[in-house]
């Protein structure tokens, strides 16, 4: 319950934060994250938007602290590919 709850919340303050920016930015980042497998769109929004810890993010989600470290880097990793950026 918890943990659907912290996601309830991050994914209000993300469309929140989008009404705020222009459209067009705003539909390219919910199309960016949502191109993202969900594992991997759910450890972003609770370490940025939420700004929980690895260790928190961790208990959250009920997975080792090392498999948020890497959903994190694999998450920054396909953003960088889907914005044009080299590795």
């Amino acid at each position: 319950m918890r943990r659907l709850r912290i996601h309830a919340n991050a994914m209000d303050r993300l469309a929140a934060s989008a009404e705020q920016t222009t459209p067009a930015a705003a539909t390219i980042d919910s199309q960016l994250l949502s191109s993202l497998p969900e594992a991997q769109m759910q450890t972003l929004v609770l370490y940025y938007w939420e700004r929980m810890t690895v260790a928190e993010i961790a208990e959250t989600l009920g997975v080792p602290a090392g498999t948020v470290k890497s959903r994190l880097y694999h998450a920054r990793m396909a953003l960088k590919q889907l914005l044009g950026e080299k590795k």
